[in-house]
């Protein structure tokens, strides 16, 4: 089954790319302005370095690639659950229906992780725009005034936060229950809540299965071994005494 699956560094290869584009944007959007051959300037040197890094990152392999993966019908953990022996089954299902109640409980956590990340992409929108107002190398004394009013630092702040908070909001949306998270995160071989939930479901539903093949088996032995026993009884021939002749 071919799937794809995102390298470690894939978000860091992604934020380069989009912040290479964002400042490439805002430097063509201040040539209007009178200053604005030198915002220009320093916008696409910030543009370049991002471009730079992305590439740098994707020729070292961080980004997505093509797999060819087994079904999850055919792991160990399946054919173990589906066909395993001297186990107890019941137990089993027991702990796996508590474990399903664990990670949907922990699935509604997501909820305050994407308030978070939007908070700080928030802090990080507002630290990037103040900063970006001083993004100037139209002379030396913008410059100046780019290096020692912290322009720079506070716009490597404001872009950290941004990408920190994008990445809380995606990794809460990646865990939440719509369908169309559950999909990309089973596309990309992301183990999410998700994903987990519903590998746990299949796999209760194999042991109720085998635990109601169990009880029928069960009921078939006592069955016949009730029919054994009265099959002896009635070949037990008795005396006029009622002593077993």
């Amino acid at each position: 089954m071919k799937q794809y699956v995102v390298a470690r560094f894939f978000w860091l290869t992604l934020s380069l790319m989009i912040f290479a584009g964002v400042d490439a944007v805002i430097g063509v959007l201040a040539l209007g302005r009178p200053e604005g051959r030198g915002v220009f300037i320093a916008w696409m040197i910030l543009a370049g370095i991002c471009g730079v890094g992305a590439g740098f990152l994707i020729w070292r392999g961080e980004w997505i690639s093509r797999i060819i993966i087994k079904p999850f019908e055919e792991s160990k953990e399946y054919v173990h659950v589906a066909r395993g022996v001297n186990y107890a089954i019941k137990e089993e299902m027991v702990r796996r229906q508590k474990n399903v109640e664990r990670l949907k409980e922990e699935q509604k956590g997501m909820l305050k992780e994407l308030i978070a990340g939007a908070l700080v992409a928030v802090a990080g929108c507002g630290f990037f725009s103040l900063a970006s107002t001083g993004v100037n190398l139209s002379d030396m004394e913008s410059l100046a005034a780019s290096f020692f009013g912290l322009t720079y630092p506070m716009l490597f702040l404001g872009a950290a936060l941004l990408v920190a908070g994008g990445r809380m909001i995606w990794h809460a949306f990646l865990n939440s229950e719509i369908s169309f998270a559950y999909w990309l995160a089973d596309k990309f071989c992301v183990e999410t809540y998700g994903i987990r939930i519903m590998r746990e479901n299949v796999l209760i539903g194999i042991l109720a299965k085998r635990l109601e093949k169990e009880k029928e088996e069960e009921k078939k032995r006592r069955e016949e071994y009730l029919r054994q026993e009265q099959e002896t009884l009635n070949s037990v021939v008795l005396d006029k005494d009622g002593i077993i002749i």
